[in-house]
C-alpha cells in the first residue's frame, strides 16, 4: 500500500511538473506603427511630389467610338508582332514538352523495372497499379485571332480620368503634393500602354487516387485555364534636374500567367490590370523614396506568474508594451531600452540544462527572442547579430527557426535603409 501510494504521488508530481513546464511560456501580440525609411532617400531638401498619369482609354464615354476605332487600328498594326510572340511561346513550350517526355519515359522505365522484379503473386495483387507510360499532351500552335472592329457597348467600356487616376494611386508617403516647377519636388509620370492578352488555353491535371468503393486506382481530371497577359507602363521620375528613371517599368514588361477554373473575363482582367500596375509602381516609388508608415505587430513572450516567481518578467513585458505603443522609428525609446536591460539581467540566470531552473531553456529562448526583436526595432544591429548567432547555436523548433530566418531578412533590409538615411 505504501509503495502504491508513493508511486501515485510521484506520478502526480511528474505530470504536474510536465504540465507546468508546457504552460509556462505565454505570449501577447502587440500592434503598432513602424516607419519604413526609403532605400534611396532624396535628402532633406525634398519638399513634396507631383505625379501625372495617362492611359490609352478615353476620359469618359463621349469618346468611346473614336477610341474603339483607334484601338482596332493599333491591334491591326501590332498583330504581326503578336503572331511572333505566339511562335516564340510555342517554341518554348515545345522545348519544355521534350524535357517532360524524357522525364516521363525515364520514370516509366524505372517503375516498370521495379514492377517486373516482383513475384507473380505480387504482380497479380497490384495488377490495377501496373506502371503505364503517361506522356504529357503535345503543345498546339494556335495562331492568335485577327483583330476585328466591334461597335462599342458603353456599358462595357473602360474609362479613366488621368487626374483622378494619378491622385488615387500615386503618392509619396510622408510628403504632400508640391509645385511641379520646384526642383526640390519629385516629379513623375506613368504612361499606361495597351493591354496585351493571349487567348486562354484549357489544360488538364491528372491525379491518381485509390477508390475505396471500386477497390481500384482511378484517375481524377481537373480542367483549368491559363491566361497570359501583361500591362506595360512607362515610368518617368525626375528630381533636382536629375533623371531617376525613364523607361518601361520592368515588372510590367513580363507576361503574367493567370490560372483559373473558369473561363476568364477579359474585360474585368483588362480593367484590373491598370489598377494592379499603378499600385505596383507606387510601391516601387515609396520603397526607394518614401517614408511609409506600416502597421505591424510583434509577440512579447512572458511567463505564467501564478506563484509570483516571475514579477521581473512581467515588469519587462509591461515596459515593452508601452515602448511599442509609443514607438517611432529613429527616436530613442526608453521603455524598450529598459525592457531589454531587464530581460538581459534575467537571462544571466539562464540554465539551459536544468529543467527545474527558474530561467530554463524554454524561458531563455523566449526572452532571447524578445531582446532580439526589440533590438531590431531600435536599430541596434550589433546586438541583433549577437542574438541571432546565440539562438542559432541552440536547438530550436521549426517555427522558431523560421522566425529567426525572417528576422535575419528583416534585419538586412532595415540596416540598409538606416545606413542610407544617416
Amino acid at each position: 500500500m505504501y509503495k502504491k501510494l508513493n508511486f501515485g504521488m510521484a506520478l502526480f508530481m511528474i505530470l504536474s511538473l510536465v504540465g507546468m513546464q508546457a504552460q509556462r511560456v505565454l505570449d501577447e501580440k502587440i500592434t503598432f506603427v513602424d516607419t519604413q525609411f526609403p532605400m534611396e532617400p532624396l535628402g532633406s531638401e525634398l519638399k513634396g511630389y507631383y505625379f501625372t498619369a495617362s492611359t490609352p482609354y478615353p476620359e469618359n464615354n463621349d469618346k468611346i467610338k473614336d477610341f474603339a476605332q483607334q484601338k482596332f487600328q493599333e491591334e491591326l498594326k501590332n498583330y504581326p508582332q503578336k503572331v511572333e510572340e505566339y511562335k516564340i511561346k510555342y517554341q518554348q513550350e515545345l522545348i519544355q514538352y521534350e524535357k517532360d517526355v524524357e522525364i516521363a519515359r525515364e520514370n516509366f522505365r524505372i517503375e516498370n523495372e521495379e514492377f517486373n522484379k516482383m513475384s507473380k503473386l505480387e504482380k497479380l495483387a497490384l495488377s490495377d497499379q501496373k506502371p503505364t507510360l503517361k506522356l504529357p499532351p503535345r503543345p498546339e500552335y494556335r495562331i492568335p485571332n485577327e483583330p476585328y472592329y466591334v461597335e462599342p457597348n458603353v456599358s462595357q467600356s473602360i474609362t479613366y480620368d488621368p487626374v483622378v487616376l494619378a491622385n488615387t494611386y500615386l503618392t509619396l508617403n510622408g510628403f504632400n503634393v508640391g509645385d511641379k516647377n520646384d526642383k526640390f519636388v519629385l516629379t513623375g509620370s506613368v504612361t499606361v500602354h495597351p493591354f496585351e492578352y493571349m487567348d486562354p488555353q484549357q489544360k488538364v491535371e491528372e491525379q491518381s487516387y485509390f477508390d475505396t468503393n471500386t477497390k481500384k486506382t482511378e484517375i481524377k481530371r481537373t480542367y483549368y485555364y491559363i491566361t497570359s497577359y501583361k500591362r506595360p507602363v512607362t515610368l518617368s521620375l525626375y528630381y533636382n534636374g536629375r533623371e531617376l528613371y525613364n523607361k518601361i517599368f520592368e515588372p510590367s514588361a513580363k507576361f503574367v500567367e493567370l490560372k483559373t477554373t473558369e473561363y476568364p473575363n477579359k474585360f474585368n482582367l483588362e480593367k484590373k490590370s491598370v489598377e494592379d500596375v499603378m499600385l505596383e509602381v507606387n510601391r516601387y516609388i515609396n520603397n526607394l523614396y518614401g517614408f511609409s508608415n506600416i502597421t505591424t505587430s510583434e509577440i512579447i513572450r512572458y511567463v505564467k506568474n501564478k506563484e509570483q516567481l516571475y514579477n521581473d518578467v512581467d515588469e519587462a513585458k509591461e515596459m515593452a508594451i508601452l515602448g511599442y505603443k509609443n514607438f517611432k522609428n529613429g527616436d530613442r525609446n526608453s521603455e524598450l531600452f529598459d525592457a531589454i536591460d531587464l530581460w538581459e539581467t534575467i537571462l544571466k540566470e539562464s540554465n539551459m540544462e536544468d529543467k527545474k531552473a527558474r530561467i530554463d531553456e524554454n524561458i531563455s529562448i523566449a526572452l532571447m527572442f524578445n531582446v532580439l526583436e526589440a533590438s531590431l526595432y531600435l536599430n541596434d544591429f550589433e546586438k541583433v547579430d549577437d542574438y541571432i548567432s546565440r539562438l542559432g547555436k541552440i536547438k530550436l523548433n521549426y517555427s522558431e527557426k523560421e522566425n529567426l530566418k525572417s528576422i535575419q531578412t528583416r534585419k538586412d533590409d532595415r540596416e540598409k535603409r538606416m545606413e542610407a538615411n544617416k
